[in-house]
């Protein structure tokens, strides 16, 4: 499409310049090629071209280099950095467990899962923030990414997208939503996935 605007333009300007230097007869015309209206016509024409140019400027390097797109001018900004973690402390299998870092946490979270990921993943049931909840089980699934386990975070999951979505706030809605599409994203059948969330969204009556 560039391509096709790039001779398209050349056309017009050339186009410009047979009409300034006053038609085609003009264009044959040597003898007064040097004369004071011959000359600012030239000028005009290259004006035009210049400005015509550093408005387009995608033309000018198509022009100069066909073998690849024209690099977009304006750049994606870069994604704003990670909030530093805040220390935190977790009732968990009967114990309160503080972290320092989320070098801690992961720590505790692989000991955990690696020792028994299905009992840690049904003390996660309740009490626990949904943000945290949720980074939790994601990572219990990737420590352990056996069928088993990965059932029973994916049921993990949906019960807790299907809490939230009863909850008309905003921030539960958005949980809501963070939690079917983990749960869409990873069911291995789009089938069933679609259904169970049909089910919590359109409850039958």
């Amino acid at each position: 499409m560039l391509q096709g605007l790039f001779f398209l333009s050349l056309f017009f300007i050339t186009l410009i310049g047979i009409v300034l230097l006053g038609g085609p007869d003009s264009i044959d015309s040597i003898t007064n090629y040097n004369s004071p209206e011959r000359v600012d016509a030239r000028r005009k024409i290259t004006k035009q071209m210049a400005e015509f140019l550093s408005k387009n400027p995608e033309i000018l390097a198509l022009g100069l280099d066909k073998s690849s797109p024209p690099r977009p001018a304006v750049s994606t900004p870069p994604p704003p950095a990670s909030a530093p973690f805040q220390p935190m402390s977790l009732f968990m299998q009967g114990e309160q467990v503080h972290f320092e870092s989320l070098t801690d946490l992961d720590k505790w979270v692989y000991a955990k899962t690696k020792a028994a990921p299905l009992e840690l993943i049904e003390h996660l049931e309740t009490g626990i923030d949904p943000d945290i909840k949720f980074e939790l089980l994601k990572r219990v699934a990737e420590i352990d990414p056996s069928p088993i386990v990965k059932e029973k975070v994916l049921d993990s999951v949906i019960r807790e997208g299907s809490r939230q979505f009863k909850n008309p706030a905003p921030a539960s809605q958005d949980f809501a939503q963070k939690y079917f599409n983990f749960y869409l994203e990873n069911e291995e059948n789009p089938e069933k996935g679609k259904n169970r969330i049909d089910e919590i969204l359109n409850p039958r009556q």
